[in-house]
């Protein structure tokens, strides 16, 4: 990986199986600021030791349009070829690049109507801890979510009982308490059919049991795992 200097521009680009990442200036203040921040001569510096100065694989790099990089990536640069994150139905990066949702199955995480987490649910949520960590979490939403079997009342509880659970577990995990919310939703934000034409749906329904963490962090998030197509219905 080299460091291309043209006559108006500086232009970094790395490529790897992970991630890609392009940044560009246009200005003599943005090469002056690089030039001031990055060893020199350029022509043989490793892009790699660059780009870790700003965080992993750059993802710290400040946007400033007249001063600074601006460094781009793409959703599908941020969900790249990475391992599947077992038990994970749903993975999303923030559309601004600074944070991620994870939804995780319910039965992945929980026995049957219970809300203890079960020993794989725990290497699921360590992943989550760890790219909370990498990127500087912020601010950690999670959600409880049932599919619409039972009654409305039993479902809500449910739902806020396997939150709770998760927030506990971040929390004896290292992450603030204030910088934290759970909240049980029951059965009223399906991501699929519980029913179809009058039919049960187990599919869907499997999918409707989860939990979503929204994690917002303070540098750009450039990859993540991938869901887990192989996660088991009940």
């Amino acid at each position: 990986m080299r460091i291309v200097i043209g006559r108006s521009a500086v232009v970094l680009f790395a490529a790897c199986a992970a991630s890609t990442a392009f940044a560009q200036t246009s200005s003599g203040a943005d090469l002056a600021a690089l030039l001031a921040e990055n060893p020199d001569p350029f022509e043989a510096v490793d892009l790699k030791a660059v780009l870790e100065n700003y965080g992993p694989d750059g993802s710290g790099i400040p946007f400033h349009s007249e001063t600074r990089i601006a460094l781009q990536l793409t959703r599908q640069q941020m969900i790249s070829a990475s391992e599947p994150l077992q038990g994970a139905t749903g993975i999303m990066s923030d559309p601004t690049g600074f944070g991620f949702t994870i939804g995780l199955s319910g039965d992945y995480l929980f026995e049957f109507d219970k809300f203890d987490l079960t020993p794989p649910a725990e290497e699921a949520l360590h992943t989550v801890l760890a790219l909370h960590q990498e990127y500087g979490g912020t601010k950690v939403e999670i959600s409880g979510h049932t599919d619409a079997k039972g009654s409305d009342a039993y479902n809500q509880d449910l739902s806020e009982k396997r939150a709770n659970a998760v927030f506990d577990w971040f929390e004896a995990n290292g992450i603030a308490t204030e910088t934290m919310t759970a909240i049980g939703y029951g059965e009223t934000q399906p991501v699929a059919a519980n029913q179809i034409d009058g039919q049960d749906n187990p599919e869907g329904r499997a999918l409707n049991r989860r939990v979503d963490i929204k994690v917002t962090t303070e540098r750009r998030v450039n990859s993540l795992p991938t869901v887990d197509v192989g996660v088991g219905l009940k």
